[in-house]
This record gives C-alpha cells, structure tokens and sequence, in this order.
C-alpha cells in the first residue's frame, strides 16, 4: 500500500543497512535466469529473515519510543537496521 518510489527507497536502505544487494533476499526469474529478479518469490530463507526483523524493528520502535500515531512506524527514524548491522549482513553477538 506504498509507492513504487517509496518501496524502492526502502529497499535501498535495507541494501545499505546490510552492505548487501538485492540478490540476498530476492532470487531470479525463474523465465529469465541471471537478468531479472522475481521480487514476488518467497523461495529464499533468507526473505522471511529480513521481514521478521523488519517487524521487529517496527515493533521495537512502537514500544520503545514516542512516535506519531499518523505516521507508519516504518517510515520512523529511531532504531533502523543500521542500528545493529552497521553496513554488515550479520550483526556482531
């Protein structure tokens, strides 16, 4: 229910975040191999990895600090993945 634009720029920040591309969590087209990326796919692990912590984030955020209650708590800019990855795939324990 957001943008094309939006959704990219969210994407990016993820890719950033993570010091990853778009390859880590989405795979290729299954029509066109190695070209095109099937965004719809559920096939890579790791895809539900990163939602999981996309809702963690939402969640720590909602709990954790004020926010207005008319902005979606995705769009804030408190605690990110940044936060904890500094630019890596996997954050140090």
């Amino acid at each position: 229910d957001i943008s094309e634009q939006k959704l990219d720029s969210i994407m990016e920040s993820y890719n950033k975040a993570l010091g990853v591309n778009c390859k880590f969590c989405h795979v290729t087209s299954v029509v066109f191999p190695g070209t095109e990326m099937d965004y719809a796919s559920d096939k890579e692990p790791m895809k539900e990895n990163a939602r999981k912590m996309m809702r963690m984030t939402i969640e720590i955020n909602k709990t954790h600090f004020y926010f207005n209650k008319e902005e979606r708590p995705e769009y804030l800019n408190v605690v990110t993945c940044r936060t904890c990855h500094r630019g890596e795939p996997f954050p140090e324990q």
